[in-house]
């Protein structure tokens, strides 16, 4: 194969790797150094890939000669491609792409007649997806393969890739609840038949969601999905005054959200599509998840895993999360599910230095000191806060890895920036200074 790579012209990438029989096309966004100098697609020695893909195709392609790892992919379905065809870049690194010109992803159905999903491999990649959604196929967000990408361990990665090519039909499908809408397999599930049913109501234009009682476990408006409707989810998102705006920026390094429940995807929706994040969130109920794709705007660049949160924090990697939410009480709204010691702290665990929890302790007072005390017990009493209750009883506590209250006049620039930046949301997040407690040891 050849390519063009010199850095002071114009970059033309690699050709197509794309059989009549190919079912499923993985997408990146552009060679790097290595690959262009090669010829050849993900050749740095760092990506995950080609061990990725092996591993779940159950092949050895790391030790293969490159052509013989292209005749595999060929026989086993995959085909592999770029989104751009040609760009001027400095280095390997996405965010260096300049002038990029498409490839020409319309014609992947001419090309692969029998194509049945397309993945885009990493956010960059992901950003064109109107594109291929165009071609009225299931398209996947992946998580990137690339060796920048190390917010993610490999399990997770592949546990992630892993349903696509169920999806696809190229490996044995494991999952219960359809990959196409970005879920990833379910692990070590309580027994689905234990799990309340989903009912929905609707009133004065909100959506809301009940788990067979009457208790509202989240809502949407139906008009204007984005605006942040439930006071609760409010004072959870009041998290983001503990990090500095440039954490908060788009394309900000290491930005990983991970939310614990789905309730109605109400944060969901906001840190994957309004502050651009790489978002995960964990459910153990399936019925809540379909929910959510039929009625209340599942964003598609999130990773939906179906499972439980215990297992969840168990595995995935340690430090990588930077942002984290956990609205896990019962369907009685009665109490936390998960709220012992040790689950707080695995949240501290999978925290970024400088990173930040936020819980909704819905439930009496006496709970809610047990509570908020086993989460100081895991974060440190200095790095624990609580806002007001909301008027229906949610008591919401905050506590970081590292991180401090910032002064006063820091808290209200953030605030009036966030409110700035989100008020067409109905983000009120100039009430939120006045609203933190610091945590007290009980005398």
């Amino acid at each position: 194969m050849n390519s063009l790579y010199d850095a002071r012209q114009r970059l033309v990438g690699l050709p197509p790797v794309i059989a009549r029989g190919t079912r499923l096309v993985v997408l990146g966004s552009f060679p790097g150094v290595a690959s262009l100098r090669a010829g050849e697609y993900y050749a740095h020695p760092r990506n995950q890939f080609w061990p990725l893909v092996g591993s779940i195709l159950g092949e050895p392609l790391p030790q293969l000669p490159y052509g013989e790892r292209l005749a595999r992919l060929r026989e086993r379905g995959v085909g592999l491609w770029d989104v751009y065809a040609a760009c001027r870049r400095e280095g390997s690194l996405d965010s260096a792409i300049e002038a990029a010109e498409l490839n020409d992803l319309a014609s992947l159905k001419r090309r692969a007649p029998g194509l049945v999903a397309v993945a885009h491999n990493g956010g960059e990649s992901a950003r064109h997806r109107r594109h291929t959604e165009a071609l009225g196929l299931p398209v996947w967000r992946l998580p990137s393969s690339s060796p920048a990408h190390a917010s993610w361990s490999f399990e997770r990665k592949r546990q992630a890739w892993q349903q696509a090519f169920e999806a696809a039909g190229l490996v044995g499908r494991a999952a219960d609840v359809r990959g196409q809408d970005g879920e990833n397999a379910p692990m070590n599930a309580r027994e689905p038949q234990l799990l309340p049913g989903v009912t929905l109501s609707e009133d004065d234009g909100v959506r809301y969601l009940h788990l067979d009682t009457p208790w509202i476990q989240g809502g949407m408006r139906i008009r204007a999905p984005q605006v942040v409707e439930i006071d609760y989810i409010q004072r959870m998102l009041a998290a983001l005054l503990w990090l500095p705006p440039e954490a908060l920026a788009e394309g900000a390094a290491d930005a990983v959200a991970v939310q614990l429940g789905l309730g109605a995807g109400a944060l969901t929706r906001f840190t994957a599509q309004q502050l651009k994040m790489d978002t995960t969130v964990v459910e153990l109920n399936p019925q809540v998840i379909a929910a959510n794709q039929r009625h209340f705007h599942l964003p598609r660049e999130a990773l939906v895993v179906k499972g439980d949160a215990a297992d969840w924090l168990a595995q995935a990697a340690a430090r990588s999360v930077r942002l984290l939410f956990v609205d896990l009480y019962d369907h009685e709204a009665a109490a936390p599910v998960l709220d012992d010691a040790g689950f707080y702290a695995a949240c501290h665990r999978v925290l970024q230095e400088g990173g930040v929890m936020a819980v909704n302790l819905f439930g009496r007072d006496a709970s809610f000191h047990d509570s908020i005390g086993r989460i100081a017990g895991a974060f440190g009493s200095a790095h624990t806060w609580s806002l007001r209750p909301t008027r229906q009883g949610n008591s919401v506590a905050v506590a970081g890895r590292g991180v401090v209250l910032p002064p006063r006049d820091e808290l209200l620039a953030r605030a009036a920036q966030l409110e700035q930046r989100f008020g067409r949301l109905k983000l009120l997040a100039r009430q939120w200074p006045r609203m933190i407690r610091p945590y007290a040891l009980p005398s």
